[in-house]
């Protein structure tokens, strides 16, 4: 009597299993912070390694401190060994900021954060990383114009606020804006190279008319940049930009909602 015997084999793609290796970080990630919550954490350990002050109901904290922005610029700002300064547009609670501090190779940052309780985490998170020194917080919105605008606050989600998308339900506070007049008050237009890193929710090509009239454009040597094609033209944008010099676009995510690294 003769028996045989099929066996089947079931491969996993190596792309799967990174997915779901990094599904299962996620989920320990967040398990870990609700203990911190339930413990009473004054701050955490971001999974990007730096400090930041609890902000237990804001969705961008909890965003931030299990990694959800993915490496692509973290990873381009801690690789960077020549001298550079950092301008952080839209910073928020200031995650690239005190990245970009934690670089010996950084010797300035500016950050821009309007909404008033967000600036204040951003200032309690400068300090609480030893980078008081080294970053130079604005409580303004970089634009083309100058003067005051208002921004929708969504309850939840601090990076969600927005001068040009409005949110219904969402509150609303006075802003100032900043030109590209400001900039040049605030930045030289000699010095080491730039790297910028913008997010403004749909206000990304007005930051970009106004760096372009600033005299430190020229220093920029790259700029991060959200891009939603529901609010923006990413095609004219990425033109913009390669009529100013930029050869490299490297985009992160995937989708209609996505991350672009522009380099000279």
């Amino acid at each position: 009597m003769t028996l045989s015997m099929q066996v089947g084999y079931s491969f996993v793609r190596p792309a799967t299993l990174r997915n779901r290796l990094d599904r299962h970080l996620r989920s320990l990630r967040h398990g870990r912070l609700r203990v911190l919550r339930l413990l009473g954490a004054r701050f955490v350990t971001s999974h990007y390694g730096v400090r930041m002050m609890a902000n237990w109901d804001d969705r961008t904290f909890k965003l931030c401190a299990v990694g959800r922005y993915g490496r692509v610029l973290s990873d381009f700002i801690e690789s960077i060994e020549e001298p550079f300064e950092f301008l952080d547009i839209g910073a928020n609670q200031g995650l690239y900021t005190l990245i970009a501090g934690r670089n010996p190779a950084c010797r300035a940052i500016t950050a821009f954060e309007p909404v008033s309780r967000t600036h204040n985490f951003l200032l309690a998170n400068v300090a609480l990383n030893g980078l008081v020194g080294k970053v130079t917080p604005v409580k303004a919105a970089v634009s083309d114009v100058r003067g005051a605008a208002n921004i929708t606050l969504p309850c939840d989600h601090s990076g969600a606020a927005s001068i040009s998308q409005c949110t219904e339900g969402s509150e609303t506070e006075a802003i100032a804006l900043m030109d590209h007049t400001d900039l040049d008050r605030l930045l030289s237009a000699i010095g080491p190279k730039i790297v910028v890193k913008i997010d403004t929710e749909g206000h990304e090509p007005a930051v970009l008319r106004a760096l372009e009239k600033s005299a430190a454009f020229s220093r920029i040597e790259a700029i991060f940049y959200e891009v939603d094609e529901a609010w923006i033209d990413a095609g004219a944008v990425r033109a913009s930009l390669q009529n100013a010099g930029f050869t490299s676009f490297e985009r992160a995510g995937s989708g209609r909602h996505y991350d672009v690294l522009a380099r000279r």
